[in-house]
């Protein structure tokens, strides 16, 4: 008779691939015929599967309609099981199930939208950071703020995508005002997903900015980080990329 843990394999096993000869191994094991439960059981299991992914991943479901969202959700399910207890955590690969998807291939720019929300769902649920305030730049001398590390609160997270991801996000918010026609062609698009207090927000950035928090979120000095952007754009406004970024409540520490 198999043991503990080669029955929970089994039954793990016929929950995510329904297969007769698993269920009758199991069916031999129980003592009594185990189909119809398991059915039950897989459903519940998908159904609050689906439940988590439709209310992390709204744009994707609204872009691609709730019958196919359902079946790729189904597919996401079967392929990648949860790693965590914690349900919040389920869907972290999305983006990437959705770029390897078969029936997804001319739908190019889904990943990155996919990849914008859920850096929103990792936001929503970060703490508060220490709001760092403008005035305090004034204490700073400049050769100290040269080589300072500027960091960024923790409820925060930087996205790109090669095509207008950023845009088509905008569009699809309830919010939202305009006629939604987006230029697939546009290009590439930078963002930052930001919290203030309750409400989570996208902040649209150009290459350089983008690469400026990026370099400050990897721990370089000010300067490198600075560089780095004026190699990208040598008309970079440091200054103002810094007041808009302590305004927004982006930075909460300047120090060594």
């Amino acid at each position: 008779m198999p043991n503990l843990f080669e029955q929970q394999s089994q039954f793990i096993n016929a929950l995510f691939n329904p297969s007769q000869d698993i269920e009758m191994m199991l069916q031999s094991t129980q003592g009594s015929h185990v189909a119809a439960g398991l059915a039950i059981y897989r459903n519940n299991v998908f159904s609050n599967y689906r439940r988590v992914l439709s209310s992390v991943y709204p744009v994707i479901q609204r872009l691609v309609g709730d019958g196919f969202f359902t079946a790729v959700c189904d597919d996401y399910i079967h392929d990648t099981p949860s790693w965590s207890g914690d349900v919040r955590n389920y869907g972290e690969a999305f983006a990437d199930f959705l770029r390897t998807h078969p029936s997804l291939t001319d739908l190019v720019y889904l990943p990155g939208v996919a990849r914008i929300e859920w850096a929103c769902h990792q936001v929503l649920n970060k703490p508060e950071s220490e709001k760092f305030e403008v005035a305090q730049l004034a204490t700073i001398p400049a050769e100290q703020l040269a080589q300072s590390r500027i960091e960024l609160c923790v409820a925060s997270a930087l996205a790109s995508s090669p095509y207008p991801s950023v845009t088509i996000w905008q569009t699809n918010q309830p919010d939202y005002e305009g006629d939604g026609n987006v230029d697939l062609n546009a290009g590439a698009e930078y963002g930052l997903v930001l919290r203030a207090q309750f409400k989570v927000t996208l902040h649209p950035l150009s290459a350089a900015e983008f690469e400026f928090l990026s370099q400050l979120s990897q721990h370089k000095t000010l300067v490198e980080a600075l560089q780095t952007a004026q190699s990208i754009a040598a008309d970079f406004d440091l200054a103002g990329c810094l007041m808009r970024h302590i305004s927004n409540g982006a930075i909460s520490r300047i120090g060594a």
